[in-house]
């Protein structure tokens, strides 16, 4: 798994509601083999998450890590968070 949002600390202040946000400073992110489809997994939280600066840079979440525990904990309570999932489909491009 690979956090991409907050990448810098600058990230981890509270949003207000109904602003939209880029990541990885709205740059493009590139597609590399192997294509395929990737779920992208957005966390909202009401209160500040405990574990939230400890996300901020990572390229690499590992499931046997602290962290990732500490993330799925956060999940049970329902009244905190929400979350929202979608699927991207990377494609070769097509021929010229």
């Amino acid at each position: 798994m690979a956090p991409l949002y907050p990448w810098k600390q600058a990230e981890t202040e509270p949003l207000k509601a109904g602003v939209k946000v880029g990541i990885l400073n709205n740059d493009e992110i590139e597609v590399q083999e192997p294509l395929g489809t990737d779920l992208v997994i957005a966390l909202g939280y009401s209160k500040r998450p405990a574990f939230l600066d400890r996300i901020v840079g990572i390229d690499e979440l590992k499931p046997d890590s602290t962290l990732y525990r500490d993330i799925m904990a956060s999940l049970r309570d329902e009244k905190t968070v929400a979350v929202a999932m979608l699927e991207l489909q990377s494609v070769p491009p097509a021929p010229n």
